[in-house]
């Protein structure tokens, strides 16, 4: 019976050996499995650390170019209005010119229809002084007269 009892012992003993073997096996397998977890989380940490990285510089990047646009829409702004200022002038000036070519164009209009009136008029007084019964000899003196004072 004690043989029975050191079988007994033995295989209890093989079962307690092998079952902390396993249990180490296991644990192993946690450690290595603890030591990947580290180097991905340290990979996750690095590749996190680079990303935001790229990610602040993406946002700088994309900062300049909006204060860039800024600076050109306000450019752009103050050129237009100062277009539309030199557009507003020169349409007054234009105007002013319309207005003062206009007058001119009347005066001189006014002028060339006196012009045209006193030359009418002198033609008709010497059309009269001809057809008018003895006023040939002294119609040269009038018609020269008449001339000399509408040219005049």
């Amino acid at each position: 019976a004690e043989l029975h009892q050191q079988m007994n012992q033995a295989k209890n003993l093989s079962r307690v050996l092998t079952e902390l073997e396993r249990t180490k096996i296991e644990a192993g397998e946690l450690t290595n499995l603890l030591k990947f977890h580290k180097v991905d989380l340290a990979i996750v940490q690095a590749g996190s650390r680079q990303a935001l990285s790229k990610a602040k510089a993406h946002k700088d990047s994309l900062f300049q170019a909006l204060v860039g646009l800024e600076r050109q829409l306000v450019s752009a702004k103050s050129d237009r209005e100062g277009r539309l200022a030199d557009i507003a002038t020169s349409r007054v000036q234009e105007k002013s010119l319309t207005t003062q070519v206009s007058s001119e164009e009347q005066a001189v209009l006014e002028r060339e229809v006196q012009w045209l009136q006193s030359q009418v008029a002198g033609t008709q007084e010497a059309i009269e002084s001809y057809s008018s019964p003895g006023g040939k000899q002294s119609s040269g003196t009038n018609a020269g007269a008449t001339s000399a004072d509408n040219e005049g």
